[in-house]
């Protein structure tokens, strides 16, 4: 989550659970998205 504000992320309040297992950021034009640690189970998908 570090590089993901050195890039110019920033952290925004989307009413979510203050012990929520997620974190929502924005990038730097607003657009809002959710950063989960991985979990047992989860298959990994290789993008090209």
């Amino acid at each position: 989550m570090a590089r993901l504000i050195a890039l110019g992320a920033r952290r925004i309040d989307v009413g979510q659970p203050v012990d929520a297992d997620w974190v929502v950021l924005a990038d730097p034009e607003g657009n809002a998205f959710c950063v989960l640690a991985p979990q047992t189970g989860w298959a990994q998908t290789v993008m090209p």
